[in-house]
């Protein structure tokens, strides 16, 4: 009995740990399939969010062809609005020409009326064909005169329209770029991860938590405005960092590309509305929130990184 009894314990003991090694082996291959699935889902989130990135990216660039297409044809209309004031300059020189070719008519006229009296014919002759020239000339002048002055009406009036109507485009150009860059930067900061803090810094004492996220940059030779991923972050030396990236990355340096950084060290900082320019030894940084509770999230950051490296 005793060693029946004893054959059965170590049955169920050996059952139950097949069991559990089964359990083990199920629960191994679905937290593997769990994290496939989410390794994929995480992919293709990625993908969509850079597709649709780069086509507002292409979007805002034929924007901004757009704009500077109007703008030089602004300059063209301009052009022609100043090539009808020389076309009214030289009709004003026409009419002194008609005015002195009718002088001259009326100064022949008198001849022709003192010959006549003088009985002296040749001078008639002569004062006549001077007369008949000189009502001639004034005929075409006044008749070239008139040409040019609607000829400069009709260019000023295409040339103000055509002016108007391209300034009124390159502004509904530059309000696209913009729209669509906010647009753009909207569905950057709506898929970008959360950094776990607690794996980035150990929160030793007084040590600020780091911050990420995609904000507007103004660029510091052209003026235009790029797209960038901010890492701020502070080190146990008692140093803090504002890097920008291209995009965004889920490991260290937590960004991909670096365009450039700022150390936060004596750091001073101007915000006025959704801007706010960062300034230290010499160098300025310019950045662009998204709303008031963007630029209230990272300033809080910021200034909290500014104290810890000063």
């Amino acid at each position: 009995m005793g060693c029946g009894s004893s054959s059965s314990a170590e049955g169920a003991e050996l059952a139950k740990k097949q069991e559990d090694e089964r359990f083990e082996r199920e629960e191994k291959r679905r937290l593997e399939k769990e994290r496939l699935q989410k390794e994929k889902e995480d992919e293709e989130r990625k993908s969509s969010t850079e597709n649709r990135a780069a086509e507002l990216d292409k979007q805002a660039n034929e924007a901004v062809a757009e704009g500077i297409a109007n703008r030089i044809a602004e300059d063209l209309a301009q052009k022609k609005i100043d090539e009808s004031r020389e076309a009214e300059q030289a009709a004003k020189e026409q009419q002194e020409t008609q005015v002195m070719e009718s002088f001259k008519g009326m100064g022949a006229k008198l001849r022709f009326r003192e010959a006549l009296a003088h009985g002296n014919m040749d001078m008639a002759r002569d004062a006549g064909a001077n007369m008949l020239q000189g009502a001639w000339r004034a005929k075409i002048a006044r008749r070239k005169m008139e040409a040019k002055r609607a000829e400069k009406q009709r260019l000023l009036e295409e040339g103000y329209v055509r002016k108007i109507q391209c300034r009124y485009r390159a502004r509904l150009a530059h309000k696209r770029v913009e729209e669509l860059r906010a647009e753009r930067l909207r569905v950057l900061q709506a898929a970008t991860k959360p950094v776990q803090i607690e794996e980035v810094n150990v929160q030793s004492s007084g040590v600020p938590a780091m911050k990420v996220g995609y904000l507007q940059k103004e660029g510091h030779v052209r003026k235009n405005w790029k797209i960038r991923y901010f890492v701020l972050m502070a080190d146990d030396s008692g140093g803090s960092t504002l890097k920008y990236y291209v995009k965004e990355k889920s490991t260290p340096p937590y960004g991909e590309s670096e365009k450039g950084s700022l150390n936060l060290k004596g750091c001073t900082v101007n915000v006025e509305n959704v801007y706010a320019v960062l300034t230290t030894d010499g160098k300025s940084l310019k950045v662009k929130f998204s709303g008031a509770e963007d630029r209230h999230s990272w300033m809080s950051a910021i200034e909290q990184h500014i104290q810890y490296a000063s």
